[in-house]
């Protein structure tokens, strides 16, 4: 388990954000929003999308669901994202958790112009209002393309 002055280096660190969306995409936990706040493209490791949970959840909170997660990652070139969660980063000092990543894998090629990722809510949960089944980036331009919403 990570300790809290472990995970704030390291939050900061690896939250680089080549492009900015401060997208909210609904209520994907149980009374908690999933808001996507960009994605670092070129890291070692691939792309990430950075998200944060709004208002934050309990670290120590039995039963919790934190599943929600990525759906389909597609781009203009085919490329294949193998991606998995990486979920939340742990508890801030106050005991919140409140940042979370999800990692594409291998990272999108410099040549695609853009990016489609589908979301979906945790396992347990069905969202009590509308939101957000996916998103496209241009990625040259870096800004929002496109929203389907539920």
């Amino acid at each position: 388990m990570w300790e809290p002055q472990d995970v704030a280096e390291l939050a900061a660190l690896n939250r680089a954000i080549d492009i900015p969306l401060g997208l909210d995409v609904g209520e994907l936990l149980p009374g908690q929003h999933v808001v996507i706040s960009g994605i670092g493209l070129r890291f070692p490791w691939g792309s990430v999308i950075h998200n944060e949970f709004v208002p934050g959840f309990r670290q120590d909170e039995e039963g919790f669901d934190t599943t929600w997660g990525l759906g389909e990652v597609s781009d203009d070139l085919g490329t294949a994202y193998e991606h998995g969660g990486q979920g939340g980063w742990g508890a801030d000092t106050d005991g919140i958790v409140r940042r979370g990543d999800e990692l594409l894998g291998n990272g999108g090629p410099p040549e695609a112009s853009w990016l489609r990722i589908e979301v979906m809510p945790s396992h347990t949960w069905t969202p009590p209002g509308p939101w957000i089944r996916s998103f496209t980036v241009d990625l040259a331009a870096g800004v929002l393309q496109d929203v389907v919403e539920s």
